[in-house]
């Protein structure tokens, strides 16, 4: 018999820390990067925006990693909560990539001719980056919310037959 869900109940609480750690410190990063704030300055909002962009991909990854192994240890809790959080930062994205949108369109209009075209490749990576995260936020939180619920095909699967180890006839 296997001793698998013993060894992943002795790990299962550090790897959570690891994960969390792996949100946290990108965001304190961009925290240092755009303080002091400036929200009322345009050129501040844009860049802060954009810096954004190039900070999410590490907290998206630890929350599918936390998604993964709250599935495999079956702790139901931590998927919702995962789902929570990613579809809260999925809208909390949405909301800002419509704000850089806007301050792009506006910000662009100062940009003098012979950078307009670098400011637009600039704006479309971050554009790209924000969308893509958008859609990995949304759909983790879908699956890992699904994945929360409890299913009468999971406690059926669970009273299957046992597996059969070396039922090879001598």
């Amino acid at each position: 018999m296997s001793n698998a869900p013993a060894r992943l109940a002795r790990i299962e609480r550090p790897l959570y820390v690891c994960f969390l750690i792996g949100m946290v410190i990108p965001l304190v990063d961009l925290v240092g990067n755009v303080y002091p704030f400036q929200f009322s300055s345009l050129g501040w909002r844009y860049g802060a925006e954009g810096l954004l962009s190039s900070f999410t991909l590490m907290p998206l990854l630890a929350l599918a990693l936390f998604a993964a192994v709250a599935a495999v240890a079956e702790n139901r809790g931590v998927l919702r909560v995962v789902s929570i959080i990613a579809l809260a930062a999925g809208a909390l994205l949405v909301v800002l990539t419509l704000s850089f949108i806007l301050d792009a369109v506006q910000l662009r209009r100062q940009a003098p001719p012979e950078s307009v075209s670098m400011f637009d490749i600039g704006v479309v990576k971050a554009l790209a980056k924000h969308i893509i995260t958008i859609f990995g936020m949304v759909w983790l939180g879908l699956s890992a919310l699904g994945a929360s619920q409890k299913t009468e095909s999971l406690a059926k699967s669970r009273e299957g037959s046992p597996l059969v180890m070396n039922s090879a006839k001598p």
